[in-house]
């Protein structure tokens, strides 16, 4: 028997918000483990979330944050998240052989990352608990937001700011395998798709575009609605997978 479409969600956001407020991975999934089953059991008698976890599931999910130990959650995530943000920043430009740092792109991106990773966490928080769409749309919205801001300053960074640093030759390409390789071990390590989709996803479809040599407007809108519906799938997908099957990949 498997639970409902709100038991599901309500599991998928209770455990998102866990994670967002620094719990360790250890209780959060254990404790996620042990809500589906209550869950699931509860269900099967006619009770429903509400009837389990009361009316107010935002408050109930922070008094028990409240209870739970801070260890791994930032600890580890965050340099994780900035190293992978690193990769990112350097594998596209290192492909093409534009890979160079302005002043504005070694104090900029540190500073993006910063506000990027707020925007994110205030997101995942706004999102949960409630309906799956009106959810999704808004860690979205919050997702397009980090990408324009990152996009301005890697604009600015690329026709207005002079390079003080230049990567090229063989070099360029052992910058784009270490990012590759980094990206794999991280998703290996966390057993989800979404740490090497993502960065291949961005990447991809404006690297094929570009050697097939469509260009101009065409090429915007292929690449714009290729990526958008490639992330939306990738993260679908992701979202479906339940705690345990996480935990035990």
């Amino acid at each position: 028997m498997k639970l409902s479409k709100e038991g599901e969600l309500f599991i998928c956001d209770l455990s998102g918000y866990l994670l967002t407020k620094g719990v360790s991975d250890k209780q959060r999934l254990e404790f996620i483990e042990e809500a589906e089953a209550h869950l699931l059991e509860a269900e099967a008698n006619g009770k429903t979330v509400q009837d389990v976890f009361g009316e107010h599931p935002k408050q109930y999910a922070d008094e028990l944050s409240r209870e739970m130990n801070v260890e791994k959650g930032w600890i580890y995530y965050l340099p994780l998240v900035f190293f992978s943000f690193v990769a990112y920043t350097l594998m596209t430009p290192a492909i093409r052989g534009e890979l160079s740092f302005s002043l504005l792109g070694i104090i900029g991106y540190p500073v993006i990352f910063v506000v990027n990773s707020i925007l994110l966490i205030i997101g995942v928080r706004t999102s949960s608990f409630r309906s799956k769409w009106k959810g999704f749309a808004i860690l979205y919205l919050f997702l397009f937001v980090t990408c324009i801001t990152t996009l301005i300053v890697a604009l600015v960074d690329r026709f207005i700011m002079e390079p003080i640093i230049v990567v090229d030759g063989a070099y360029r390409w052992l910058v784009v395998a270490s990012c590759l390789l980094f990206f794999t071990l991280v998703a290996w390590k966390e057993k989800s798709w979404i740490w090497i989709g993502v960065p291949l996803i961005l990447t991809g479809p404006k690297i094929i575009l570009e050697v097939i040599g469509i260009q101009g407007e065409a090429s915007l809108l292929i690449e714009s609605v290729t990526t958008f519906g490639l992330l939306a799938i990738l993260f679908l997908y992701d979202s479906k997978r339940s705690p345990k099957e996480v935990s035990n990949a």
